[in-house]
């Protein structure tokens, strides 16, 4: 396999919603340098479409892979804002974890655990969190604290398995 620099597509796919709730994608060059804009209008033609080895980023695995484990799509590689959002807020290896402050500290959950026949409804934070512009602003602090941090090697390596293991345990589901 080539290296990431010297793939010809994206080496990252930013997936996020507009007010209406149509899907967005963005795609990003290894330095987070933005190539494309696409609208699928449909995501999992789409996402079987793409490069296998175009790292998927989105708000929260067990919302968006499961709709595309449905329709047949399987993904190599994500990257889960939820789940590394909450690592880095508290890796002590993170130069400067206040500015990862923000909503995404409410997100401690997966959307899945939501029981959609509960008697009282819960506001769900990560509706707001799927904004194209809330996720690739998202992205840009995690990737600016993992280039601060004290050893990023190690952070990307542990925020990439972290991410496989969403991709795992919605397969398994």
């Amino acid at each position: 396999r080539p290296p990431a620099a010297a793939m010809s597509g994206p080496v990252w796919r930013v997936l996020g919603r507009d007010a209406e709730g149509a899907t967005h994608a963005v795609d990003l060059a290894a330095d987070g340098t933005e190539t494309a804009r696409h609208r699928p209008t449909d995501l999992a033609a789409f996402v079987r479409a793409s490069a296998p080895d175009v790292r998927w980023v989105w708000s929260d695995a067990a919302r968006w892979y499961p709709p595309l484990l449905a329709r047949g799509v399987v993904v190599e590689r994500c990257h889960d804002l939820r789940l590394c959002h909450t690592i880095l807020r508290g890796s002590a290896l993170v130069a400067d974890r206040r500015a990862l402050a923000g909503r995404w500290d409410a997100v401690s959950a997966p959307a899945a655990s939501v029981r959609d026949d509960a008697l009282f409804g819960l506001d769900d934070e990560t509706d707001t969190l799927d904004g194209l512009d809330e996720t690739l602003a998202e992205l840009a602090r995690q990737r600016a604290a993992v280039d601060g941090s004290a050893d990023p090697g190690r952070l990307r390596l542990l925020l990439a398995a972290e991410s496989a293991g969403a991709l795992v345990a919605a397969e398994l589901h």
